[in-house]
C-alpha cells in the first residue's frame, strides 16, 4: 500500500451579501494513482465537497474493489498540516458487525478506523465499499495531504487485500 491518497484544501475568498468576505476552503481528495475504467485493483478513495473555515465536511472512506471479499480492516489516516484541516469525528456503516470506536488523536491529526464484516455482507467482487465516514474540520486556508499512514485489510478466507 502506498501513501498516495491525499487531501487538498485550497483557500479562496467567498463574498457574501453586503460584501463580507469569508475564507473558504475547497477540499479535494483524490486517489493516486488514478484507476483506469474497468480496472479491478483495490484502492482507498476519499472525496469531499468544499467547506468553509470553521465548518466540517463529511466524506466517505471507500475501498474501490474487493476481489476476494472483505473480512475486516484497520486503517490509520493522517492529516499532514493540522493548521489547515483536522479530523473531528468518524463512524462506520451498519453492515459491519464488529467495530472499534474510531480513535482521533488529541490534535485531530490522525484517525484510526477498525471494523470487521462478521456476516459476510461484503462479498467477493464488491466495488465502492464504504469503510467509514469521517468528518474533517477546516481550520484555515491552505493545502494539506491526507495519507494512509498504515493499513491492514483482510479478505474473506484470510487473504490480504492490498490497495494501490
Amino acid at each position: 500500500m502506498t501513501d498516495d491518497t491525499h487531501l487538498s484544501v485550497r483557500g479562496s475568498i467567498r463574498c457574501a451579501r453586503l460584501s463580507l468576505a469569508l475564507v473558504a476552503l475547497i477540499v479535494f481528495v483524490t486517489t493516486v494513482p488514478t484507476l483506469a475504467v474497468g480496472q479491478s485493483d483495490p484502492a482507498i478513495s476519499i472525496k469531499t465537497e468544499p467547506t468553509v473555515a470553521g465548518e466540517t465536511a463529511t466524506t466517505s472512506v471507500v475501498l474501490t474493489s474487493v476481489p476476494n471479499g472483505l473480512a475486516g480492516y484497520q486503517i490509520e489516516l493522517a492529516v499532514d498540516d493540522r493548521g489547515v484541516a483536522r479530523f473531528e469525528n468518524a463512524s462506520y456503516p451498519d453492515r459491519f458487525g464488529l467495530t472499534t470506536d474510531p480513535v482521533i488523536s488529541s490534535d485531530g491529526g490522525t484517525v484510526t478506523l477498525e471494523a470487521a464484516d462478521l456476516d459476510g455482507q461484503i462479498e467477493p467482487g464488491a466495488s465502492d465499499v464504504t469503510l467509514a465516514t469521517v468528518q474533517l474540520s477546516g481550520v484555515d486556508s491552505g493545502e494539506t495531504r491526507v495519507t494512509v499512514a498504515s493499513s491492514q485489510l483482510d479478505g474473506d478466507g484470510g487473504g490480504v487485500v492490498e490497495p494501490a
